[in-house]
């Protein structure tokens, strides 16, 4: 059987670095996703003898341009990172980590930041939308109802994005969790921490 390539060490730390910074800007990204929403705001138009109110649609977030905010991601995606460094750390090791409540407590503010962003900004978009319905009977009404749809469904792909991307690191981090044979031992020691980043996240 011919030995395995592996790559240079420099080369190896770059691209480790590039697929760290990827991931951590996909997690990033899926928070923001999930914290921005819309919302219908009132303005007057003038017409000859009246001012007519007209709904339109202006989008927010719940995070916005805010530094403590910023951080406090940047560090639950740290902690998060942090955690499948030290599970491929010990896979090469020869000493899986078990999968118990001890590992999950590190995963949880990530996974219940981006919940927490998700429910209220989809209940706000739900919110609006009954406000364009029941509130707007002019001729915007059904395009402001069609943003407000495609937001909804933006919101969807995004849970949907979210959960395929943690039952697919729970699988595998159970599967590394287990005893496996001696060869794939070896292929998870010839890994980086950038490639087993790939495996989990896909990127």
């Amino acid at each position: 059987m011919p030995a395995p390539f592996v790559r240079p060490w420099f080369v190896r730390g770059c691209v480790t670095l590039i697929r760290i910074i990827f991931t951590e800007t996909y997690l990033w990204l899926l928070v923001h996703a999930a914290a921005v929403f819309a919302v219908p705001v009132k303005r007057y138009e003038n017409k000859i003898w009246s001012k007519v109110m007209v709904l339109d649609i202006s989008y927010s977030s719940l995070i916005g341009i805010d530094l403590k905010a910023e951080v406090c991601l940047h560090v639950m995606v740290g902690i998060l990172l942090y955690t499948l460094y030290r599970f491929w750390c010990r896979n090469r090791n020869n000493d899986p980590v078990p999968m118990n409540y001890r590992v999950y407590v590190f995963f949880l503010p990530y996974i219940l930041s981006f919940l927490i962003c998700w429910a209220i900004t989809t209940a706000l978009l739900g919110l609006g939308l009954y406000r364009v319905i029941y509130y707007t009977k002019n001729e915007n009404m059904w395009v402001l109802m069609t943003q407000f749809v495609v937001g909804i469904i933006f919101k969807l792909l995004i849970l949907v994005n979210f959960c395929t991307t943690c039952g697919r690191c729970y699988v595998k981090l159970q599967l590394l969790a287990i005893d496996i044979d001696e060869q794939r031992r070896e292929l998870i020691r010839l890994q980086s921490f950038g490639d087993h980043l790939t495996m989990l996240f896909n990127v």
